[in-house]
């Protein structure tokens, strides 16, 4: 296993590489960086989607999915993430390694084509991409975005993060909004399309056992009739050292519900100014990131206060979150507890 090296093969576009003989599948990841807003993230999640619907020589799922299986059932699925206040927007492939077939069916510039072909050839109908496919898969983001309160546990924390973080990019869903999401059209998406494609700096992620002369040129080759004018480097994230609030903050949400989510945000502060992401780490595992957190071993087990408590670091941003579990205490009958020190 070698270190991983990172170099720009295309302009603006940048591939880590990281050679591994640990495993028998190789992954290929590509995503378009763009700043985090209100106002493009729904769009954003909804492109990888929609360009995986069809492709011009693969029109529709069934042939796109056809291609994979011949591809030894390699997998593409779209990827949208959200880093600090940065979104990151693309495809993830993973595929059987070359060094686990036979020299004359190697399939790593089969599927790198491919991924250039998703990525730069959707099918399209008057020069936009497919109003059937925007449309379909704008539905199923929109059910996405409203089912997100069903699951409470992340519910809770995604709630936390926008009023913790009000007025910030932060506060904004990778998924985007159901309001803007409901705006979304064919033209609106295809515009977008051309204009991330343009100016977006594109990271790129291999690991596997290919040499990376032979990864480079493939890649290369998929993505040579990427357009490319003035990116976009203006991407960052506001890590703010403290809150502007003088006093914490405390919100209250009733809901109907069986278990209570108590939710609790912290800025790392100054630390921040030069962060050692190695020591934050190993802070997020002692605090509340393992079973063998002070979260877990004292609150939970000991003192039995919740059902569960962990904690959440988003060290890019600069946050320590907890998430947990606790039980509704009746108002008029308040119960008690008293523990030993």
């Amino acid at each position: 296993m070698t270190k991983p090296t990172r170099k720009e093969i295309l302009p603006f576009v940048f591939l880590t590489y990281h050679q591994t003989k640990k495993f028998k599948t190789a992954t290929l990841r590509l995503a378009l960086l763009t700043q985090l807003d209100r106002e493009h993230a729904a769009k954003n999640a909804l492109l990888p989607r929609v360009l995986l619907r069809g492709t011009e020589q693969h029109p529709n799922m069934a042939t796109l999915a056809m291609a994979l299986e011949n591809l030894y059932g390699a997998t593409l699925a779209p990827k949208v993430a959200k880093k600090g206040e940065i979104q990151c927007v693309g495809l993830t492939a993973s595929f059987v390694d070359d060094a686990c077939l036979p020299a004359e069916e190697a399939i790593l510039e089969q599927m790198t084509a491919l991924l250039g072909e998703v990525l730069l050839c959707p099918v399209r109908e008057a020069g936009q991409l497919k109003t059937e496919y925007v449309d379909g898969e704008r539905d199923q983001l929109l059910d996405e975005i409203r089912g997100q309160i069903n699951n409470k546990r992340t519910y809770a924390l995604t709630r936390l993060t926008e009023l913790m973080c009000d007025g910030e990019a932060f506060s904004v869903s990778r998924l985007g909004t159901e309001k803007e999401a409901e705006r979304i059209d064919a033209t609106s998406l295809t515009a977008h399309y051309k204009a991330l494609l343009s100016t977006a700096p594109v990271e790129l992620f291999y690991s596997g056992t290919a040499p990376i002369e032979q990864v480079e040129r493939a890649l290369i080759e998929a993505l040579q009739s990427l357009p490319r004018t003035e990116p976009d480097f203006d991407l960052g994230t506001d890590v703010r050292m403290n809150s502007l609030a003088e006093k914490p903050r405390y919100f209250e949400e009733k809901m109907d519900v069986t278990q209570g989510k108590l939710s609790l945000g912290f800025r790392l502060g100054t630390c921040m100014e030069a962060p050692d992401y190695a020591a934050l780490q190993l802070l997020h595992y002692i605090y509340g990131g393992s079973v063998n957190s002070k979260l877990f071993l004292h609150v939970r087990e000991r003192l039995s206060l919740c059902y569960y408590a962990s904690s959440v670091l988003e060290k890019t941003k600069g946050l320590l979150l907890v998430a947990s579990g606790i039980e509704f205490l009746s108002l008029t009958k308040p119960k008690p507890r008293y523990w030993p020190n």
